[in-house]
């Protein structure tokens, strides 16, 4: 059944950039499973959502539920303000249908034949529910990368919706951010939003949207502005912020959060100053997104790469190039200047200092061999002592050096003479 529109959406599901199409009741009734009980996704004020299986994937069908006039508006803000949008963090629409059928209905005692108006709005499937149960459920932990990347998400879709599309959404809640397979934040639910033209601000008599989240200017006076917005994004990040949907205490719910770490508590600032009574205190979307930049650089400072890490606990210590410490542990060794000068000044009267005892011993052999070479057999340039060792042995090493040679001397029957 439908097989044209189960590949039209089906394409459209695969192509990102694809217009949302008009469908068919016939078909969303079918895909719905004649939208069963056992397919509802979600149910709310306004409609019911309800799963919808494709050949080759899966959509979210939501049926407007109320029918008079306010209902039929609804339908049409929502869906001129979704046939445009295109973004990662917004729910993509896929499609819709406005279906009248005549059907029996029972009015004013009697029984009689009605035209019936049914809308629906078809979406993109989301398969981690929405941000409520996430703030609800304690079992997806609250690491701060998750949470950062929430905020940043939903903060992200809201500019855009302001920017780009002149877009209020007027309903932003936990309810109304849905969560896909990476916990990518997607804003849906435009039901009650508002299209901007030039104005940037308008006043109404008819106040809708959920309380606790409402911004006070237009809760009382029907105030209707992009600040309107960033209230109710202030709500959100502080429930994120905490880690639950509990009702915050707007004054000091940021007095308890512990934490050393500057990048939540700047999170934290953002939205105190998200939620201030004046609207004209709040920060705009570009403001938010300018100081989020700012914690994602610190982040990226703050946070030291494994190379960096490895080599901390792997780099050698830089050492002097007289290695004190040697010197101070040697037992019957002097350090510190008056070491120095005395090394200094054996080295002026002294030969070239050797490596250690056993080329000293190597040295006399060779000697020996050659039978009778004189006081000027050479001994190895210890120029190249990288690692400048031993030399607080210095003295005793050219005291056995000219012992070893006196006695070398007299075995084949040389007078040496100590220079």
């Amino acid at each position: 059944m439908g097989d044209q529109e189960h590949e039209d959406l089906e394409r459209i599901l695969i192509e990102k950039n694809a217009n949302a199409i008009p469908l068919s009741y016939t078909f969303l009734k079918y895909i719905t499973n004649n939208f069963s009980h056992e397919r509802e996704i979600g149910r709310g004020g306004f409609g019911i959502v309800y799963k919808g299986v494709l050949r080759n994937g899966n959509v979210a069908v939501k049926k407007l539920s109320r029918t008079d006039d306010i209902s039929e508006k609804q339908f049409e803000d929502e869906l001129f303000c979704l046939i445009r949008v295109k973004h990662k963090n917004i729910v993509r629409f896929l499609g819709y249908c406005s279906n009248i059928s005549r059907e029996v209905v029972h009015h004013n005692g009697r029984d009689i034949l009605a035209d019936v108006q049914q809308r629906f709005l078809c979406f993109e499937y989301i398969p981690n529910k929405s941000l409520k149960h996430y703030l609800e459920d304690e079992s997806y932990g609250r690491e701060w990368e998750t949470r950062y990347n929430l905020i940043e998400g939903i903060c992200h879709g809201l500019q855009y919706l302001h920017n780009e599309q002149r877009i209020n959404h007027l309903d932003l809640k936990p309810e109304n951010i849905l969560l896909d397979y990476g916990m990518v934040p997607k804003i849906t639910d435009f039901g009650l939003s508002r299209r901007f033209g030039e104005q940037s601000r308008i006043i109404t008599k008819n106040i809708y949207g959920t309380l606790g989240y409402l911004a006070p200017e237009y809760l009382n006076y029907g105030k209707l502005s992009f600040k309107s917005d960033i209230y109710s994004l202030g709500i959100i990040m502080g429930k994120i912020l905490r880690g639950n949907n509990d009702i915050l205490d707007f004054q000091n719910w940021h007095k308890s959060q512990v934490t050393d770490s500057p990048q939540v508590k700047r999170c934290i600032e953002i939205a105190q100053l998200c939620v201030n009574a004046d609207e004209h205190k709040r920060p705009t979307i570009d403001e938010i997104i300018a100081m989020l930049n700012e914690i994602h650089m610190s982040r990226s400072n703050s946070v030291p790469s494994l190379e960096k890490m490895e080599g901390q606990k792997t780099q050698p210590q830089h050492v002097a190039p007289i290695e004190r410490s040697s010197v101070e542990h040697m037992p019957g060794t002097k350090a510190g200047p008056e070491w120095n000068r005395e090394s200094a000044r054996a080295s002026s009267s002294q030969p070239p200092p050797v490596r250690a005892n056993k080329e000293a011993q190597d040295a006399t052999t060779t000697q020996e061999e050659d039978d009778g070479s004189d006081d000027d057999q050479r001994e190895e340039d210890d120029g190249d002592d990288d690692d400048q060792r031993v030399q607080e042995y210095i003295l005793e090493c050219q005291k056995k050096r000219r012992k070893i040679m006196t006695m070398a001397a007299a075995m084949i029957g040389m007078v040496w003479i100590s220079s």
